[in-house]
């Protein structure tokens, strides 16, 4: 029996690079998933990430017939309040002056998917960090 094909589930140039680095072949998917409307949909920022993430496997799974879907999503939390992707230069400072000098929470979320027949897993991550204080020339 042959391998499945791995579909990473993702547009993220980052996502792509690290898999490649790791030696697996595969074809990636734009998930085209609306991120900032589930945000009100989770209970917490890890329910968050998982539920992004098998948001991502679902919509590439409407575009693939065959294969193992790979898909994931990061954001970043600190004082209950959670961070996505920035849209844009100002928004990312904002996000840094949030961040500086606190304590904060990578948590990404991951879901495998077979593509025939949906079965999933979901799961999460977290890491704690904390960033040094920094000054606006930094930012």
């Amino acid at each position: 029996m042959a391998p499945k094909a791995l579909i990473l589930a993702s547009a993220s140039p980052r996502r792509r690079e690290l898999l490649t680095s790791w030696g697996y072949a595969f074809r990636a998917v734009d998930p085209a998933v609306d991120e900032a409307s589930m945000s009100s949909a989770a209970s917490s920022p890890t329910r968050l990430v998982e539920l992004l993430a098998e948001a991502k496997a679902r919509a590439v799974r409407a575009k693939v017939k065959q294969g193992v879907i790979l898909a994931a999503d990061t954001v970043v939390a600190v004082e209950d309040k959670v961070y996505g992707k920035p849209a844009d230069m100002a928004q990312a400072a904002n996000t840094l002056r949030a961040l500086s000098g606190k304590k904060h929470a990578v948590l990404t979320g991951i879901c495998v998917m077979e593509a025939k027949t949906g079965k999933s897993s979901s799961s999460h991550a977290v890491t704690h960090l904390k960033m040094k204080k920094l000054s606006e020339m930094e930012i």
